[in-house]
């Protein structure tokens, strides 16, 4: 009884680059939309707190949220078009579940606070703050 030996290679590529580009693909994706209508939504909600008095009364509360979430999804878009988590350590998928669901929360409060304190003084500009952060609120995935 003869055996019969097969010789097999395999030929396999990686770059040797650092991978950080910017992914056109991205900017078509569903992902992308969201981030973007999110990030518009809280630059108004921002504008609409931020026309009248009503510093004391949780103006500035409102603010930090509606800014803090801008600014953070604005970073969370830049690292997704440029492939920058494939790059860095951690669960970031994970992370930015976390993320949108500690803004889901802070956003619900600073509408709490925006529509009772529209409410209470009648003024059109608190109240039109609390429509788009509602709209915006962080898409989970």
């Amino acid at each position: 009884m003869s055996t019969e030996y097969v010789e097999r290679t395999e030929t396999t590529t990686t770059s040797t680059g650092d991978g950080i580009s910017l992914q056109s693909g991205y900017l078509r994706s569903l992902r992308a939309y969201l981030k973007i209508g999110e990030m518009v939504l809280c630059l108004i909600a921002f504008i609409c707190s931020s026309i009248d008095w009503w510093v004391p009364l949780g103006q500035g509360w409102a603010q930090f949220v509606f800014i803090s979430a801008l600014i953070t999804t604005l970073i969370f878009f830049i690292f997704h078009l440029f492939n920058v988590f494939s790059k860095l350590p951690g669960p970031w998928v994970f992370i930015e579940f976390v993320y949108y669901a500690v803004y889901c929360v802070l956003i619900f409060i600073a509408v709490i606070v925006c529509l009772a304190r529209g409410a209470q003084y009648n003024h059109g500009g608190i109240i039109a703050a609390t429509v788009s952060p509602i709209s915006s609120s962080p898409p989970l995935k």
